[in-house]
């Protein structure tokens, strides 16, 4: 017998296709070998992102939307600048 309640209609997981480069691929899945080892019941790449966004979630709740994007915007100037930190600088005039 089918349920008439709305709730049971929708969807419980929402299937997505994630590209990793490959050294975070290597570190997920260097993750997800660890929490097997440990026997972790749910180990798997998909509980590490889950994870992930629940920390995300948390690091974002309250911040305006400007705050956001400032958020994500330095992440990827760190990303950008990492290869120049320790580089000599240039000599004053």
């Amino acid at each position: 017998m089918e349920s008439s309640d709305p709730a049971d209609l929708v969807p419980r997981h929402r299937i997505l296709s994630i590209s990793f480069d490959p050294a975070d691929a290597e570190w997920v899945d260097a993750i997800v070998d660890l929490l097997r080892q440990a026997g972790y019941p749910k180990s798997a790449r998909a509980e590490i992102v889950r994870t992930a966004l629940q920390g995300l979630h948390q690091v974002l709740a309250g911040r305006t939307h400007a705050e956001i994007v400032k958020f994500f915007l330095d992440r990827e100037a760190e990303r950008l600048l990492a290869p120049f930190n320790g580089t000599p600088k240039l000599p004053s005039p």
